[in-house]
């Protein structure tokens, strides 16, 4: 298994254009739509585009661009909006992504009712066509999908095991592994095949009901691997002469933890070349192992020092595995994510108190994940912090959910 091992404070995201280039392809198919209407004409004339008002989500749509033999160049441009108020289709807060219609004719925005799903809600969604000019529009499509995608930079090896002897470095290269975790397609509406679409607005719904048990939306990357689990709908429509206009939007989905929390109880002890007789030991209690941004958590200690060394410091950090699969081959990145230091424990003495520890309600990586190819994974390194000394260290796995509404309580029978 190839692991890495890096701080958070030290590590940055490098610009890989080989990832990048990866996680993009090969993201076609899609998900069960229900559609409500067949296209109402709600207005008419060339004056405004309807109201639409979210609140601000930057970055979150993103179109698709490419060319499909047959079929014409696809042409798409993407705005992000986003402002306070009510929205045209659905009351409350919700998010929109638009694209602009080639030669100003008009847009296609796509409306959601919420910011953030979990497995086995009902995703409800609005598409407005505001058409500010006639155009040769043949139909209009929806699609839904989750995804898997894993990439790992992998040395490649010749025949006989090696490689070129006058090369000053082995042959690296991307492998990628890409999982379909549901995909559905269906028609919004068919339009005339006599006439060309009308100038108005056209307001369409859809629903789909996401599976259970999905794994969490998250993405990574680094110099080495790439882990994307992503959730989006994309709606495109076909014209006429065979090009087509897309707008797309990611969706952020949160796992479901499917059993109550558990308590921790882990245990360690060493002894030092130069530290007498005694040992340094620590026992580390957790009530539970499910926690929850901006939460703070209590970690009972209990440090037995009868050494002769002190310990300089009681340090936990919050630590991050990432984890990918390529066809059966593994990669693994670590990092440190944040991090608090206690005062430490002199020679001959016991500590035994609750410390509290924050998890910050900004993280700025991914609740838990477990995927089949990609994992977002947590766990605490709780420290003994000795001097000129290899440090007493326990790693307690642990859980970092969106709120305590991911998690399914269950209770058991008699």
């Amino acid at each position: 298994m190839n692991q890495q091992h890096t701080q958070r404070t030290e590590s940055t995201v490098p610009n890989t254009p080989g990832a990048v280039e990866r996680s993009k392809t090969g993201t076609e198919g899609f998900f069960k739509n229900i559609m409500t209407g067949t296209g109402k004409v709600v207005s008419s004339g060339v004056s405004g585009v309807g109201k639409v008002v979210s609140s601000s989500v930057s970055g979150v749509g993103k179109v698709v661009s490419t060319t499909a033999s047959g079929v014409g160049k696809v042409v798409s441009t993407t705005v992000s909006t986003g402002a306070s108020g009510i929205n045209y289709m659905f009351s409350g807060v919700t998010k929109v992504v638009k694209t602009v219609l080639p030669n100003g004719a008009g847009s296609i925005n796509i409306t959601f009712d919420k910011d953030v799903y979990r497995p086995g809600e009902m995703i409800n969604g609005a598409v407005r066509l505001s058409i500010l000019r006639n155009i040769n529009a043949k139909c209009l499509n929806v699609k839904i999908e989750g995804i898997e995608f894993a990439s790992k930079l992998r040395t490649e090896y010749d025949d006989n095991g090696g490689f070129d002897p006058n090369s000053h470095e082995a042959p690296r290269a991307w492998r990628d592994e890409r999982r379909e975790i549901f995909s559905e397609i269906k028609a919004l509406q068919e339009f005339s095949k006599k006439s060309d679409l009308p100038i108005g607005t056209y307001d369409y719904k859809f629903q789909h009901l996401l599976p259970t048990n999905l794994p969490g939306s998250f993405h990574y990357m680094s110099k080495n691997i790439t882990a994307d689990v992503k959730y989006r709908v994309k709606v495109w429509m076909e014209l006429k002469e065979g090009s087509k206009v897309a707008v797309e939007s990611l969706l952020n989905v949160y796992e479901i933890i499917n059993r109550p929390p558990r308590p921790v109880v882990e245990t360690r002890e060493k002894s030092f070349v130069f530290g007498g007789r005694g040992k340094l030991q620590i026992k580390l209690n957790l009530d539970k192992d499910i926690f929850f941004l901006g939460e703070k958590m209590a970690v009972k200690l209990n440090v037995d020092n009868q050494t002769r060394k002190d310990v300089s410091h009681l340090r936990i950090k919050l630590m991050r595995t990432i984890n990918v699969k390529v066809n059966d081959d593994q990669g693994t990145h670590v990092e440190d994510v944040c991090r608090t230091s206690y005062p430490g424990v002199k020679a001959k003495t016991t500590f035994n108190d609750i410390v509290y520890f924050d998890i910050p309600a900004n993280l700025e990586s991914d609740p838990t994940s477990s995927g089949h190819l990609c994992q977002n994974l947590y766990h605490l390194d709780v420290e003994c912090e000795v001097a000129r000394a290899f440090d007493l260290r326990i790693h307690p796995k642990i859980i970092i959910a969106s709120s305590p509404h991911n998690i399914v309580q269950t209770t058991s029978s008699a």
